[in-house]
């Protein structure tokens, strides 16, 4: 069945999370003071990992760039600083 799912994303810069094969991000935000994903999945599909890491504006990476997808960017509240989410590619 293809539904709309939120993640909420651990407080670490290397969170894991299980989603569908072949999930699509749709959005990411800040929702009730939690980091969150949502995206379009085949509940049908088995679970697979996949890591995000996510990078405060200034900050470095633990990673080459070519291993990070960009997601998106999303403010924290009351807009204090930018934060921008990569998927890690293995």
């Amino acid at each position: 069945m293809i539904t709309v799912y939120r993640y909420i994303l651990q407080p670490t810069n290397n969170s894991v999370v299980a989603m569908p094969e072949g999930a699509e991000i749709l959005q990411v935000a800040r929702w009730k003071q939690k980091d969150c994903i949502w995206a379009l999945v085949d509940t049908d599909k088995p679970l697979v990992p996949r890591v995000f890491h996510v990078l405060a504006s200034g900050s470095t990476a633990d990673f080459p760039s070519y291993k990070l997808h960009y997601i998106g960017s999303f403010v924290t509240d009351p807009d204090i600083e930018i934060y921008h989410l990569f998927e890690v590619l293995t």
